[in-house]
């Protein structure tokens, strides 16, 4: 083992020494999450309806079409996971895929916001691939570069704690940025269109703040494993573990996310504004919360089992809430605090708890396979997203005997929308929670895999 691991492992930045980063470097690799976030809820939450209300599509073709994006996407998370260990356009390789994942993303965001009124799902589905794919080559490089900045679970967890907050950040700003249009006479269509300019603005400084990080190191143009490397990763049972529970909530958290706009409209009466001062309270809750999450010094599988199983009771409440205007949007209101909170353990555990897996992915098999381990958690996550996004309008679309609740609001409708928003994903919470409870891989045990680590690695 000692001398697989050493033969295995490409040089990387210092993991035997103190790595303590600076104030300015932590800031340097959490603020590129602003820009990121900005666009973000608009594509989750808005775009499935946006095109559904503002283009010849259905909600079902909308979902569906950008259910074979995230099924196509899913082969730049394979490359990602076998060629990011390259360098690329002459830049380190954490930065040089970033930055060649911003050039494909930039005009494909810019686009998908301004559809003509015929736009087709082609159209849909070629803007949506482009973007994910641009995603994929900015988020696979900047999560893996966790695991080599941070060696101890303890200062990777306040590092995702930073970045995570600069991205609920960027999510208070793309919620109330369209509050602010809205008020002021903008259409939805030009709110949007506006969260894409800020993101693209921002992004440009932030990428340059990357170049303060140290890169790991890796012979240029020689890639660290084969594709026999990583379909062996489904050897490693605690890895498949870990990545269930996390499809099993993102499935939950995108059916819930997909279906917001129509939980609000139809279950309680509101607008597009009083949707995004709802989204506003969400994400401000989380921004509050994240804190509380990322100095927890309990178990982080037990932490996060707790956290969904809070927002499994919460939502078991919400098709019990009453359908008046006002004492139903303010029964929502508070459902939307609490799962709020929620989202900041959701942001901050799991890539946590991913970079630790590969520590232990390292001592166990000795390969260098964190790009592979984060792959497969960015695919997992777009499969999740992508069969909620094509599963929450196929399952109303049947309810409600083949109505199409965008284009036609109907209150006897209520009860069914609300059930599949809420306890369809309480069902799959608790089935992730299930899968943590006993999960072996504690802070304890991390730590001594890493002082092993830290005796084999050569001098």
């Amino acid at each position: 083992m000692s001398s697989s691991i050493a033969s295995d492992t490409p040089i990387e930045a210092d993991r035997s020494g103190p790595n303590v980063l600076s104030t300015a470097q932590q800031l340097s690799y959490a603020l590129p999450a602003v820009p990121m976030a900005l666009p973000t809820l608009a594509v989750y939450i808005w775009l499935p309806t946006f095109y559904a209300e503002q283009t010849q599509l259905t909600l079902l073709q909308a979902g569906t079409a950008l259910l074979l994006a995230r099924l196509l996407d899913l082969l730049s998370d394979l490359a990602a996971g076998r060629y990011c260990d390259r360098s690329i356009l002459g830049l380190p390789r954490r930065r040089g895929w970033m930055l060649l994942g911003l050039l494909l993303a930039s005009p494909a965001l810019l686009m998908l916001f301004d559809p003509p009124s015929e736009a087709g799902w082609p159209r849909l589905l070629l803007l949506a691939s482009l973007l994910y794919v641009g995603w994929t080559l900015i988020q696979i490089p900047w999560q893996a570069w966790l695991v080599d900045l941070c060696p101890d679970s303890s200062r990777r967890l306040r590092l995702c704690g930073w970045r995570e907050g600069a991205g609920l950040l960027g999510l208070l700003l793309s919620a109330a940025l369209p509050v602010v249009l809205l008020e002021n006479g903008a259409t939805l269509r030009q709110a949007l269109t506006t969260l894409a300019l800020a993101a693209l603005v921002l992004a440009l400084p932030c990428a340059l703040l990357l170049s303060r990080l140290p890169e790991p190191k890796c012979p240029v143009g020689e890639p660290t494993h084969s594709w026999r490397d990583l379909w062996q990763l489904r050897l490693n049972r605690l890895w498949l573990r870990l990545l269930a529970a996390w499809g099993l909530n993102t499935l939950a958290n995108g059916i819930a996310a997909v279906l917001f706009p129509l939980a609000v409209s139809i279950g309680f009466g509101g607008d597009d504004r009083i949707r995004v001062w709802l989204l506003l309270l969400y994400f401000g809750a989380a921004l509050i919360a994240l804190p509380l999450w990322s100095r927890s010094r309990l178990e982080l599988h037990r932490l996060w089992g707790g956290a969904m199983m809070m927002a499994a009771l919460v939502f078991l409440l919400v098709p019990l809430l009453p359908a008046d205007h006002v004492a139903g949007l303010w029964g929502f209101a508070l459902v939307c605090v609490l799962t709020g909170v929620v989202l900041g353990a959701d942001l901050a555990l799991p890539p946590v708890m991913q970079a630790n897996l590969v520590d232990w992915d390292r001592w166990r098999f000795g390969k260098e396979r964190a790009l592979a381990c984060f792959a497969g958690h960015s695919m997992v996550m777009k499969l999740s997203l992508g069969a909620a996004a094509a599963l929450a309008p196929a399952l109303l679309w049947l309810l409600a005997d083949g109505e199409d609740l965008a284009r036609s609001v109907d209150p006897s409708r209520r009860f069914e929308l609300l059930v599949i928003y809420a306890w369809l994903p309480c069902v799959l919470k608790l089935s992730a929670v299930a899968l943590l409870w006993r999960y072996p891989l504690s802070r304890r045990r991390h730590r001594m895999i890493t002082m092993r680590l830290q005796r084999q690695s050569p001098a």
